[in-house]
This record gives C-alpha cells, structure tokens and sequence, in this order.
C-alpha cells in the first residue's frame, strides 16, 4: 500500500511564506525536500521482491537493482546496442521493456535477466518512452519521429501508431 500526500503550498494566511512562492529557488528547494521525503519512504519501506530498473549507462545495458540496499541485482541486461533512453515494467512485474536510441524494444525477463523473443524495431528514430497499458498486453512507445506506436509485445508486431500532428512530437507517454 502507498500512503497518500497532501503537499499545501499556498500560505494564504502567511504573506511572507506566499511570497517566497514566487522564487524559483524556494520552488525548487521545496520540490526537492518532497522528493526527498517521498525516496526516503520507499528506500525504507520497500515491499519485498520490489526491483527498480534504469538504462543509460556507458555500456549500453540496463541493470536491476534493490531499492532497499541500493545494490544490483544479477548481472547488465545486455541487448540494446545504443543508449538506453526508457525502461518500464509490466504492470505484475514479469516483463521489463528496454527503448533507446537504436529503435529497439527489449523485452526481458527480470527474474532470469534473459531476453524474451526478439527485439521490436520501430524504424521510427530512437524509442524515447516506453509504457505497458494496465493490464499488460500491449506496449506503447514514444518514437524519435514523433509517433506514438501500439505493440503486441508478445507477437512482437506493431498493432496500432498515431503519427505526429500539427508537427506536435510525442516525447513521453504514460
């Protein structure tokens, strides 16, 4: 269970605190004491099991790692052949997807760190984003072209794309 937050930050009642709203610095220095608090609550209070994934490093991998020690978990997961720009997982945590800047999509297996078929090619620029819908049977990706793509990941076909409009680019997606 994730607690929920309320952050209040309007002071009508305080001038001074009001004030400081207006200033980029506090704005920040709020945001990032609330991210602070916010990491702090899941390094400690992690559920069992939970894995936290992320790309971008120098040798093209994504790796695992456990939230409540900070340590990797197995080995790189190696596969993309440029940088790593997205990773996501499967909403019951059984498939995690890889997108960077080759127009790949990676499916892996994040108990066994092994690829699961073969990689989906967007032939669309880099894979920018990546996201599993709620119930975990398609993929969408956000592509350097500016397409949203709708994937099968399990046939590994592309099913569906929403080409950029008005030359509006989708950048993330969620």
């Amino acid at each position: 269970d994730i607690p929920s937050m309320l952050v209040e930050t309007a002071f009508i009642s305080n001038r001074e605190d009001e004030r400081k709203l207006a200033l980029p610095a506090h704005r920040t220095k709020l945001a990032n004491a609330i991210f602070a608090g916010i990491e702090q609550y899941f390094v400690g209070n992690a559920p069992d099991g939970t894995r936290l994934a992320s790309g971008g490093s120098d040798d093209l991998s994504v790796r695992l790692w456990d939230p409540s020690t900070g340590q990797q978990i197995g080995q790189p997961l190696a596969g993309n052949t440029s940088w790593v720009f997205s990773v996501a997982f499967s909403p019951d945590g059984a498939r995690l997807a890889s997108g960077g800047n080759d127009s790949s999509i990676w499916i892996w297996d994040p108990a066994t760190g092994q690829p699961v078929g073969q990689p989906m090619v967007a032939r669309a620029g880099s894979v920018r984003d990546i996201a599993f819908n709620a119930n975990g049977s398609l993929l969408a990706s956000a592509n350097g072209d500016g397409s949203l793509r709708l994937w099968d990941f399990r046939s590994g076909k592309q099913v569906g794309m929403i080409a950029p409009q008005n030359g509006e680019a989708a950048l993330s997606i969620a």
